[in-house]
């Protein structure tokens, strides 16, 4: 649903744009608002694993070779952590979209 301001003219929705900061074994790990995502790979992640969706995430937005690569290298749970953190300051509910 669109919010409307005081002269009906349709408004964005509350987007977190910052950056999810993190650290993995001492390296620090900067990923986009799931949230604010470019449309472009928004719509190349939507058919995609959740797993296939982070590398590809990776890939697109993450330059720094060592975060990619410390991210690469969590195991399952520590992966999944980091996932919950990144959703909750992107303001995504599990199973939500960021196009949504």
């Amino acid at each position: 649903m669109v919010a409307r301001n005081p002269k009906n003219k349709p408004t964005a929705p509350n987007v977190v744009e910052d950056d999810f900061v993190t650290e993995v074994d001492g390296i620090e790990i900067r990923l986009p608002s799931l949230a604010n995502l470019p449309f472009w790979l928004t719509l190349e992640i939507e058919q995609l694993s959740q797993t296939r969706a982070i590398k590809a995430i990776l890939d697109a937005e993450v330059a720094d070779e060592k975060a990619r690569n410390a991210v690469m290298a969590l195991r399952t749970k520590q992966l999944n952590e980091l996932l919950i953190e990144w959703r909750t300051h992107s303001g995504i509910n599990e199973g939500e979209s960021s196009a949504s």
